[in-house]
C-alpha cells in the first residue's frame, strides 16, 4: 500500500498531475502505484474527460475506510522521528 498517494487522495487529490505534483515521483512509478492501489480496491479509476481521455483516483468506501490507520501510522512515525531528533 502507498501510504503518500493514499494520504494524497484523503486530502482530496484525485488527478493524475496533482498526485504527481505533491509527491514529486516520476509518472512511471506513480502509475505503477496508482494501478496498485486501484487492483486492491482502494481506489477506483474513472474517467473524466474524452478528448484528450483523463481519469480521476477516487478513494472507494474500503480506502476511506483506512483513514483512521494512516492517521494512527503517521503519528506513530512522527513520534518516532522526535524521539531520535529527526523531527
Amino acid at each position: 500500500m502507498d501510504a503518500a498517494a493514499l494520504h494524497d487522495a484523503f486530502d482530496g487529490y484525485t488527478r493524475f498531475d496533482q498526485f504527481e505534483e505533491n509527491l514529486g515521483i516520476s509518472s512511471s512509478l506513480l502509475t505503477s502505484r496508482l494501478r496498485q492501489l486501484v487492483a486492491s480496491g482502494i481506489l477506483e479509476r474513472r474517467q473524466y474527460q474524452t478528448k484528450p481521455t483523463r481519469h480521476e483516483y477516487v478513494l472507494t468506501e474500503l480506502g476511506r475506510s483506512l483513514r483512521p490507520v494512516i492517521v494512527v501510522s503517521q503519528r506513530g512515525a512522527t513520534r518516532a522521528c522526535h524521539r531520535r531528533g529527526e523531527a
